[in-house]
C-alpha cells in the first residue's frame, strides 16, 4: 500500500511540474497558447495537456523512437527533439484549447518545455524516477517480473558513464546517492580504479577495455595526414575503421550485446553502436 501511495505521490508531483512548465511555455513561446480566460482555467487546461502529453509519450513515443533509430544515431539523438515537438503538436489535435500555430512553434515549445521541466526538476530535487514514463516502466517491471533463463553461465554487464571519476563515484557513495551500487559493495563486490591512459576519451578507452588495445588512437577526432582529412570517432565509417584497427583479438562483448556505444566490443547484437552504423548484415539492418 505504501508503495502504491508513493507512486501516486510521485506521479502527482511530476504531473504538477509538467503543467507548470506548460504554463511557462504559454507565456514565453509565440505560437503556443492555452485559450484560458483566467488563472483557474489556465491551470486546468495545463493539467489536461500534461496528462494527454504523458499518455502519448508512454504509448506513441517509444514506437516512433524505435522507427527512427537510424536517424537518431546519425544526429546524436537530436532528432528526438522533433519527436517531442510532434507529441506536443498531436496534443493540440486532441485538445482544442491548446493552440499551436505551426510545427516550428511546436518545436520551439518542446525545447522550452524540456528546459523548464528539467530546471524545475533540479530545483525541487525531482529526478527521472518521478516521471510518468518511469512510473509506467516500474509498473510493468512489477507486473511482468523476471523469468529465469535456466542458463547458469556467468556473464557481465558493463555500464559506462562518461566523465565520472573514481573520486566523484566514492563521494556519491558516501552521500548515499548510489544505493544499488552500495548494496553490491556490501555483498562482496569491489570498487577498483582504472587508468585509461592518454588520451582519456571514449573511443580510446572503449578500445582498451573491450579489445585490450588502444594503440594509435590520438584523440576523439584528429587530422590524418595520409588520408588528408579529419577522422572522427563518432562517424560510423571512422568508428568501424578504428574497431577493425584494434580488434586483433576477441572482444569483451563477444556473443553479447552492445547498446549506445562507439565500438561494439565484438558483440553479436548491437543497437545505437557507431561502428556498426553501416553494417550491411540483415540482422543489423533490421535493428536500424
Amino acid at each position: 500500500m505504501r508503495r502504491v501511495l508513493g507512486i501516486g505521490v510521485r506521479f502527482a508531483v511530476a504531473w504538477g511540474l509538467q503543467a507548470l512548465s506548460l504554463v511557462v511555455v504559454h507565456w514565453l513561446v509565440p505560437g503556443v497558447r492555452l485559450e484560458a480566460a483566467g488563472p483557474a482555467e489556465l491551470a486546468a487546461e495545463a493539467m489536461a495537456v500534461a496528462l494527454v502529453l504523458a499518455a502519448l509519450n508512454s504509448s506513441v513515443r517509444p514506437a516512433l523512437l524505435w522507427l527512427t533509430l537510424p536517424v537518431n544515431v546519425f544526429t546524436l539523438g537530436l532528432f528526438s527533439l522533433a519527436i517531442n515537438a510532434l507529441m506536443l503538436y498531436m496534443v493540440s489535435w486532441v485538445l482544442p484549447f491548446l493552440v499551436i500555430a505551426h510545427f516550428g512553434s511546436a518545436l520551439l515549445g518542446s525545447v522550452v518545455l524540456a528546459a523548464v521541466a528539467t530546471s524545475l526538476g533540479t530545483v525541487t530535487a525531482i529526478d527521472s524516477h518521478y516521471s510518468f514514463f518511469g512510473g509506467v516502466v516500474e509498473w510493468l517491471a512489477r507486473r511482468l517480473g523476471s523469468t529465469p533463463s535456466g542458463d547458469n553461465t556467468r556473464g557481465i554487464i558493463i555500464l559506462e558513464i562518461d566523465g565520472l571519476s573514481r573520486e566523484r563515484l566514492e563521494t556519491a557513495l558516501e552521500r548515499g546517492r548510489m544505493p544499488f551500487l552500495r548494496d553490491l559493495l556490501t555483498r562482496g563486490h569491489c570498487l577498483t580504479g582504472y587508468d585509461s591512459g592518454l588520451p582519456s576519451q571514449t573511443s580510446s578507452s572503449q578500445a582498451g577495455i573491450m579489445f585490450g588495445n588502444n594503440w594509435d588512437i590520438p584523440g576523439f577526432r584528429w587530422y590524418d595526414k595520409n588520408e588528408g582529412r579529419v577522422v572522427s570517432s563518432r562517424n560510423p565509417a571512422d568508428a568501424r575503421a578504428i574497431e577493425a584497427h584494434v580488434s586483433h583479438s576477441h572482444g569483451l562483448l563477444r556473443e553479447g550485446s552492445s547498446i549506445n556505444n562507439l565500438l561494439s566490443g565484438g558483440a553479436m547484437k548491437t543497437v545505437l553502436t557507431a561502428s556498426r552504423g553501416l553494417d550491411t548484415r540483415p540482422a543489423e539492418q533490421q535493428r536500424g
